[in-house]
C-alpha cells in the first residue's frame, strides 16, 4: 500500500485458508519484539493510522459506555490498549475500573482477573492468533466476556486479494479473519461464539454461562454461532465421488461424481450454524455459485466466498442431520474440451 512517506520495496506475500478463510502473511512470524516495534510500531505508526491517537478510543468509548450502561462495576482490561485513552475515557464515565494493557506500549502485565476484557482492532496484528486469544482468555473470570471488533474480509477477498485495504503490513495487518474463522477458533478453544448483526464489526467469546450483567449487557449479539466444515469422505461410493487425488502437497481430494452431494450425522447446535465446503476447483467456471444447501428438504440460504460454498442453519434445540448439497448437472471434461477425460465432474473438494 503506497503511503505519503514512499513504499519499502519489501514483497508481502497473503496467504488464504480455504477451509477456516483465514488470511495471513508469515512477514513478522520470526521477528523479535524489538524489529516489530522498531519497524512497525515505531514513531511513524500514526502516519499509517490516523484514528489511532484520538479519535478511535472516542468512539470506542462512547460506544462501549452506552452499552454497558448500568455495569459500572465490571473490573475490565482493555487488551491492545494502545495510547490507554479508552480507559481513561471510560473512567471518565462513570467505569470504576478500567485497566490498559498492550504488549508494546504498556508491556506492564496486570495481575488477577478480570469480568470483561476487550481487543479493538488488535487480533489482525497476531502472528500466531490462537497464543492472542489463549492470553486474553487467560485474564477472563470464568462467567466474564471477550468482546472484541475487527473489520472482516468481505464476500469478494478472492477478488480483490491484496487490493483490500485492510491488508497493510505496515499498519501490522499481519492476519485477517471471517465470521468462519472466528468460529472455527471458538470450536477449537471451547468456546461459544456470538456476534453482533446490528453493531457491524463486535464479536464475542465466552465459555458457556456469562454472569447475569454481563448477560444482559451483551443481548444484543446472536445465538452462539457454530461452523461446521464438511469435506470429501477418504472411502467413498465410487458412483458419488471420484477417485482420491493430491492439490500437490497441500491437500488430497475428490472430484463430486453425482448430484446431490450428501453428509450424513452433521452434529448441528443450537442457535446459527454456518455449513462450509471449501472447493478447490470447479469443472466450469460458476458452478459452485449456483449450488445450494438444504438440511430435512429445507433449502438454506446459500452463498460462495470464492469457490468456498457457505450456508446457514438456525436450529432451536441442536441434534444430528443430513445435509445436501445440490449442485447444477455434472459434466465431462471430454465433452466441454479436446480432453480424453470421460468422468463425470463437478466440485474438488479436501478431504480432512
Amino acid at each position: 500500500m503506497p503511503y505519503h512517506f514512499g513504499v519499502s520495496g519489501i514483497p508481502v506475500t497473503y496467504f488464504r485458508c480455504l477451509s477456516c478463510q483465514c488470511t495471513f502473511t508469515d512477514l513478522i512470524d520470526d521477528w523479535t519484539e524489538e524489529q516489530v516495534a522498531r519497524y512497525i510500531y515505531n514513531e511513524d505508526y500514526s502516519l499509517v493510522d490516523p484514528g489511532y491517537v484520538d479519535q478511535r478510543p472516542l468512539d470506542q468509548a462512547n460506544q462501549m459506555a452506552e452499552m454497558l450502561d448500568g455495569c459500572q462495576n465490571l473490573n475490565i482490561l482493555d487488551y491492545g490498549s494502545g495510547s490507554g485513552k479508552f480507559a481513561k475515557l471510560m473512567m471518565e464515565r462513570g467505569f470504576r475500573s478500567v485497566t490498559s494493557y498492550d504488549p508494546f506500549s504498556s508491556p506492564r502485565r496486570p495481575s488477577g482477573l478480570f469480568d470483561l476484557v476487550t481487543a479493538f482492532e488488535v487480533v489482525e496484528h497476531a502472528p500466531n492468533p490462537l497464543a492472542t486469544f489463549r492470553e486474553m482468555l487467560d485474564f477472563l473470570t470464568p462467567d466474564g466476556a471477550l468482546l472484541f471488533s475487527q473489520t472482516v474480509q468481505p464476500d469478494n477477498i478472492e477478488d480483490m486479494r491484496c487490493g483490500w485495504w485492510y491488508a497493510g503490513p505496515r499498519n501490522g495487518h499481519v492476519t485477517t479473519y471471517s465470521d468462519v474463522t472466528f468460529s472455527v477458533i471458538a470450536q477449537k478453544m471451547n468456546l461459544d461464539y456470538r456476534r453482533s448483526f446490528t453493531t457491524g464489526g463486535l464479536f464475542c467469546f465466552t465459555r458457556n454461562a456469562i454472569a447475569p450483567m454481563l448477560e444482559n449487557a451483551l443481548a444484543f449479539l446472536s445465538q452462539p454461532t457454530t461452523a461446521h466444515i464438511l469435506g470429501a469422505p477418504r472411502d467413498a461410493d465410487p458412483e458419488k465421488w471420484n477417485k482420491l487425488e493430491e492439490f500437490g502437497q497441500l491437500a488430497s481430494f475428490r472430484w463430486s461424481a453425482a448430484s446431490p452431494i450428501e453428509w450424513s450425522d452433521v452434529v448441528l447446535k443450537k442457535g446459527l450454524n454456518k455449513i462450509v465446503v471449501p472447493c478447490l476447483m470447479e469443472i466450469d467456471l460458476g458452478f459452485s455459485k449456483i449450488c445450494a444447501f438444504s438440511i430435512n428438504e429445507e433449502k438454506l440460504p446459500t452463498h460462495t466466498i470464492g469457490r468456498t460454498i457457505v450456508g446457514e442453519f438456525e436450529s432451536a434445540e441442536g441434534g444430528s442431520h443430513t445435509v445436501t448439497l445440490k449442485t447444477p448437472p455434472h459434466l465431462r471434461p471430454s465433452d466441454i474440451s479436446a480432453s480424453s477425460d470421460d468422468r463425470s465432474l463437478g466440485l474438488a473438494i479436501p478431504v480432512f
